[in-house]
């Protein structure tokens, strides 16, 4: 068997609600990282296992945002950016109001990966949620169903990029991009707006939750 198919890199980060990880049930920074190898798994989130290395003083992994956006009526938004720097290997964390205002948080040392070492095949942007077996699962997003008609009525992200060989933010294509929703409609959902003017590649997403087994 090929031992490469096996084999799973990945770097996950964002904003979320994590009474398991945090204790309590505000909104902060989060980062995961993992390699998967047959059955031999490495990897947590935030800093509950060595692989991380913090820098900033100011913020860090699970670091509480103070607002949030009002249903209608405000929107709060938070800029983050994962990079590698080439030479070396490292995944960087950034994070800020905006891309021009950003603050680089730590990194993912190229050490504590294998495939990662070298760059990223796959680049995905959404939202999880989780729950114990036949228990309801939590909101995600602003616990409603994602809509393009409203956007202070729906959580989103919008300026979605990623890094190209050449270490320059690059525009996803839109044709090339593919919405998978991996549970009921009625509990989550994600609706793809492509290229909007001033936003750029554009989704919404998230849901109530629920009984969605």
């Amino acid at each position: 068997m090929n031992s490469t198919i096996q084999e799973v890199n990945s770097i996950q980060f964002g904003i979320m609600k994590g009474p398991s990880i945090a204790g309590d049930s505000h909104t902060r920074l989060f980062g995961y990282w993992g390699t998967r190898a047959g059955h031999q798994t490495t990897g947590c989130f935030n800093m509950l296992c060595l692989g991380f290395v913090q820098i900033s003083a100011h913020i860090f992994l699970g670091h509480q945002f103070p607002q949030s956006s009002i249903y209608g009526q405000r929107i709060y938004e938070v800029y983050l950016k994962v990079y590698q720097v080439q030479e070396v290997g490292d995944w960087w964390l950034s994070v800020g109001p905006n891309a021009e205002t950003t603050e680089d948080v730590g990194y993912w040392p190229s050490q504590i990966f294998t495939r990662l070492r070298r760059s990223a095949s796959d680049v995905r942007f959404g939202g999880t949620a989780g729950s114990l077996a036949q228990a309801s699962s939590p909101p995600m997003g602003n616990g409603h169903l994602p809509q393009l008609a409203d956007y202070k009525k729906t959580a989103f992200m919008r300026g979605m990029k990623y890094m190209n060989e050449m270490g320059n933010l690059a525009n996803l294509d839109p044709r090339s991009v593919e919405t998978i929703s991996g549970s009921p409609p009625q509990c989550y959902d994600i609706e793809f707006a492509g290229q909007l003017r001033g936003w750029e590649n554009t989704m919404a997403y998230g849901g109530p939750g629920g009984m969605c087994d």
